[in-house]
């Protein structure tokens, strides 16, 4: 029989065409379902046999529509702004997702009376626990209680009972199968595990619908704080949860909001500050120290210009503008003890090797690369360590100080501090060997050696102690700025690792303003400062770095380790060419870009681990009058931000 050919449908516009409403579900459809039947792993319908559980729905446009229910078991701690966002979009391939979230008011002097139970409890068990491990969990947990009963008792929060549910949907098996792994798998990525509500499929989807049977799954709702649940919502501005730490603003709700960089879920208390010019990366970071020297965390201030001047020197803070003609000085063979994680002293003598290293390379590849060949590179790290050993200096802390001495007359009780190396020794030292002589010739520049004691400005002992003060301003604005700047963000950061990791108990900052200048410079510059955000943990020392550059730190390697060993994240207002690389590398959601795109000045985003809140970085009058470079101050006073979004 020959094959007929395929008839095109042909029509006319007006009474012949379609009809327009063809193929959707119709009234009879919604109330009268010709099945609704819940089909159990190993049951077969007309496309196969079932895998999972769901609900099959029959209608009369279509054969029949597969439903399948989700729920995400979430608490309090592990909420962030927009989380939910990609559910509401649905973006998960062919098919339909819906979602909702059961919401059951808690009986407030209840929950009370039961936080006030597990205290006690807790109270209880620490009295009997020996094990260190275990007394400090529950210490924490007494902690995170006793600050839940406080929030609660004044009514900062409320509390609720929630239950989110996602329900997916499609007319198509191999399409809802597919939608459904997706949605499950994208969200485990989050770290949020959808559970299915596996046997109670029929009941879940009729919980989506005015059918709900109140306390069907009573098993699926978790307490959550008021502002947990603005989290959840579409596009929502969220919060964070730290309970303790500074005051940094206010929410879009107008609710201060506590940062602290030592809750444990950070891991570090690094900062990276991304933000267009003019738009307040200086006075929020002013703000951020100021308040946080309060607390008795230590600042060291490194820029390229002025503009933290006026309010470093109006909290009556030292300010060096580090110059040729200035009487400060820096040097980058300083060392000194620290604490190692037992408390124990301890001189990290290998690491200051690798930054004199490091210094000394890029000086070289300033003429040429070919200098450094393998062999070279080893001499001069054997001269380096030389310039030690020759000074007794190794890794025990005794031997950076000189031992007591008596005389016929007198005996010195106190120790005196060894004179650390400086690069015109070195420079000294490669000169007598015939292999680096040439190398030798091209330090000589920038040491007291040569002729333009501008350049010799790294060739001393160092006069600054940052111990001194709270807060401590550097500007390099007075240096040359291709060469002499990207050296002295490196020499001076390294002055103030050396000073002070984990002397204290408290931890310092150390700000460096527009970081894309030495990320930018060389190389070994770049990973240097990579290696100390990694190193940073341990040596109690939290780096904030400030930049409106981004493109640079996403093209350098190095760049790229600073944003992933930085917990906090604060955006300002960004431009719109490159908003879709921020969103991307920081997972902002679609209400987060759009609002960086139109932020008002003082305005942005604080992005603390998983967690994410739009905040108002409110400034006081005091903080006005003391850190406000702008004439157009009235930016930081505003109280609505609706008149600008």
């Amino acid at each position: 029989m020959k094959k007929q050919p395929d008839q095109k449908i042909k029509f006319k516009p007006g009474k012949d065409q379609p009809d327009f409403f063809s193929g959707a579900a119709g009234p009879k459809d919604l109330l009268a379902p010709s099945l609704v039947k819940e089909v159990k792993p190993g049951e077969k319908n007309y496309e196969g046999v079932a895998t999972d559980y769901w609900v099959e729905v029959g209608g009369t446009i279509e054969p029949a529509r597969y439903f399948r229910s989700f729920f995400a078991p979430l608490t309090t701690n592990t909420t962030w702004a927009g989380m939910l966002d990609a559910l509401y979009l649905g973006d998960f391939g062919p098919g339909d997702c819906d979602t909702a979230i059961h919401v059951r008011p808690a009986d407030t002097q209840r929950v009370l009376f039961e936080i006030g139970r597990k205290m006690s409890g807790i109270e209880s068990d620490l009295m009997t626990e020996t094990d260190r491990n275990k007394r400090s969990m529950l210490l924490t947990a007494l902690r995170d209680l006793m600050a839940q009963q406080e929030r609660l008792r004044v009514e900062v929060e409320r509390l609720f009972f929630v239950s989110i549910q996602s329900t997916a949907s499609s007319n198509n098996m191999v399409f809802f199968r597919r939608f459904c792994n997706s949605l499950v798998k994208r969200f485990a990525m989050k770290g949020i595990f959808l559970r299915g509500a596996d046997t109670r499929q029929l009941e879940a989807l009729l919980s989506m619908t005015p059918l709900d049977k109140e306390g069907a799954f009573k098993d699926t709702f978790r307490n959550m704080e008021s502002s947990n649940i603005a989290d959840l919502f579409p596009f929502g501005q969220g919060s964070i949860n730290h309970k303790t730490g500074i005051v940094i603003g206010e929410d879009m709700q107008k609710k201060p909001l506590l940062y602290n960089g030592r809750e444990k879920a950070l891991g570090t208390g690094h900062i990276c500050v991304v933000g267009r010019t003019g738009f307040g990366k200086t006075f929020m970071v002013l703000m951020l120290i100021a308040r946080s020297a309060l607390t008795g965390i230590r600042t060291v201030v490194i820029e390229p210009s002025r503009e933290f001047k006026k309010g470093i020197l109006g909290l009556g803070c030292p300010y060096i503008d580090f110059t040729a003609d200035s009487h400060y000085r820096f040097n980058i063979f300083d060392v000194v003890e620290s604490e190692d994680e037992d408390g124990g002293l301890v001189v990290e003598l290998a690491e200051t090797v690798q930054a004199v290293q490091a210094f000394v390379f890029k000086l070289v590849r300033l003429v040429d690369e070919k200098y450094l060949s393998g062999l070279a590179k080893t001499r001069i790290q054997e001269l380096i360590w030389k310039l030690y050993s020759d000074r007794g200096i190794d890794g025990n802390p005794k031997n950076l100080y000189t031992r007591a001495q008596s005389t016929d007359s007198s005996f010195r009780l106190t120790r005196e501090r060894k004179e650390m190396p400086a690069l015109s020794d070195l420079y000294f030292e490669m000169a007598r060997v015939p292999e680096l002589k040439e190398i030798a010739e091209i330090l000589k520049p920038f040491t007291r050696q040569g002729s333009n004691p501008s350049q010799a400005i790294f060739d001393c002992r160092s006069n600054v102690d940052f111990r001194k003060a709270p807060i401590t301003g550097i500007s390099v604005a007075g240096l040359e700025a291709e060469i002499m700047q990207p050296l002295a963000y490196f020499v001076i950061q390294k002055c103030a690792w050396e000073r002070f990791g984990k002397a204290d108990k408290n931890p310092t900052y150390i700000v460096m303003d527009e970081i894309q200048i030495p990320m930018e410079a060389d190389v070994e510059l770049a990973r240097w400062i990579e290696n100390g955000y990694r190193r940073g943990r341990h040596l109690n020392i939290w780096m904030i770095t400030i930049t409106q550059g981004f493109e640079v730190l996403l093209r350098n390697p190095y760049g790229l380790g600073v944003i992933k060993n930085s917990p906090t994240k604060i955006f300002l207002r960004q431009e719109s060419l490159d908003i879709d690389a921020i969103q991307g590398k920081f997972a902002l959601s679609n209400g987060e870009a759009a609002f960086l795109l139109r932020s008002p000045k003082g305005y942005g985003i604080l992005k603390a681990d998983t967690q994410s809140v739009a905040v108002h970085f409110k400034a006081t009058q005091k903080d006005l009058e003391l850190f406000a470079n702008d004439p157009n101050k009235d930016f930081w006073e505003r109280q609505d931000v609706t008149a600008n979004a």
